[in-house]
């Protein structure tokens, strides 16, 4: 008899019913402080949105997590997290994102509290065991409840009084809640091995790419010297790209905007999806061609900004966003090598320093991006060495994606099944 089996022998007799939130959970107060006011010597863990939308229904293990620290002065009224707390993001960039939470577990006597944009839910572990709690938002009529109250048009919300009355058909019993949990839990331990991998690797690449790109480390059959250049003698700088705008007279294109050059490496065509329009001018000013470089120059913290991207293709129907600076090189660098050479340290320390701003947004000026320096090979075969080791371990990391995103399905598939009683434990 298989595991499911048996608890659906145990729990034959048991029912389910339909709940609201307001009904499950306490509803409690959360902090208003932007990641602008965190600081590593901080005396207390704070959870901001964005590490909610980073973690995506994960149960967090306070044991291995690194929270975010924020001094206590900051946060004094806050009630402290305890065992079992789902946190809610109550703002997200995309409707997948609608319903980001965490379950925190193993808090102990830490000290953490909910802050900016989330919603504190808090249960006794009487209606809804904890481990349940935390794959509510998954469920699909859950998450089309939410998606139907989140208001807003770039960025979407949801209010506490809207949540209170979303409905969740579970089942009443909570050991039954508990082991539908752990028949998913297995599968999410699994996920999270293949994580420790990938991060494993990800840090592998990051060393090799600290020691290979800044000419510390050389490989074997290469020896000619590095050049020193500020970005306005390797290439041409641009910015004022294209808004989010669709205009009547102007011409349809593609926008490369801020979160792609944010999220992704390398650019290519048939990831492109947000249409907008532009001038004539613009569309051929802020046009796409392959080994373009895009940058964000802005950023919420002065850790996060000056991410880069590559396009490796034209893309002739796409201009790049008014959120985005381009470089467009004057010589003919290999196109992987254009990627990684901008994620070093030596890099991305001078973004950090040069970067103008406080509290919650921190900007690099054209001028100033056009006096960042790079160290790179003129050789274009150490070049093409050196991306190709990289490139290498990034298939490695996307192989071991595919295999982690399969378990991901498959989960899915399950709990949609278990969690609306589709397959009954009860």
């Amino acid at each position: 008899m298989t595991t499911v089996e048996k608890i659906q022998s145990e729990f034959s007799d048991r029912n389910w019913s339909e709940k609201t939130f307001e009904e499950l959970f306490s509803f409690l107060i959360t902090g208003t402080k932007s990641r602008s006011d965190l600081s590593p010597y901080g005396d207390i863990g704070y959870i901001h949105y964005g590490d909610i939308h980073a973690k995506w229904n994960l149960i967090v293990n306070c044991d291995n997590e690194e929270i975010p620290k924020i001094s206590k002065k900051k946060v004094k009224n806050l009630p402290l997290l305890k065992e079992g707390d789902l946190i809610l993001a109550d703002a997200s960039e995309d409707y997948v994102g609608i319903g980001a939470c965490i379950l925190l577990k193993n808090i102990k006597n830490k000290k953490i509290v909910s802050g900016l944009h989330t919603i504190l839910l808090r249960s006794d572990n009487t209606k809804i065991s904890f481990d349940y709690s935390a794959y509510l938002t998954s469920i699909k009529k859950v998450k089309d409840q939410l998606v139907s109250i989140a208001t807003g048009t770039s960025v979407y919300g949801l209010s506490k009084n809207k949540i209170k009355k979303v409905k969740v058909y579970l089942p009443n019993d909570v050991t039954e809640q508990s082991l539908i949990a752990k028949i998913i839990s297995d599968i999410d331990e699994l996920i999270v091995q293949l994580n420790h991998i990938i991060t494993k690797k990800k840090n592998i690449k990051q060393g090799t790419m600290q020691e290979i790109l800044t000419g510390n480390k050389r490989l074997k059959g290469f020896s000619g010297k590095w050049e020193t250049e500020f970005l306005e003698k390797i290439g041409e700088i641009s910015g004022a790209g294209v808004d989010k705008k669709i205009k009547s007279g102007e011409t349809p294109v593609r926008l490369v905007n801020y979160l792609d050059v944010y999220n992704w490496d390398f650019i290519y065509s048939k990831y492109q999806n947000h249409h907008v329009t532009a001038s004539a001018l613009q569309a051929f000013r802020c046009e796409v061609k392959q080994g373009d470089v895009f940058f964000t120059p802005s950023s919420e913290i002065r850790t996060d900004i000056g991410v880069s991207a590559i396009a490796m293709e034209d893309i002739p129907d796409a201009v790049y966003s008014y959120h985005v600076v381009r470089l467009r090189l004057f010589q003919d660098w290999d196109i992987k090598f254009r990627n990684y050479i901008f994620k070093t340290r030596y890099f991305l320390n001078q973004c950090e320093t040069i970067c103008e701003g406080s509290g919650t947004r921190y900007v690099i000026t054209l001028k100033k991006f056009r006096k960042l320096k790079i160290k790179y090979p003129k050789d274009p075969k150490e070049q093409s060495a050196i991306s190709q080791l990289l490139y290498d371990i990034d298939l490695e990391i996307k192989e071991l994606q595919k295999i982690k995103n399969k378990y991901i399905m498959i989960k899915n598939g399950m709990m949609q099944k278990l969690l609306t009683g589709e397959i009954k434990i009860t």
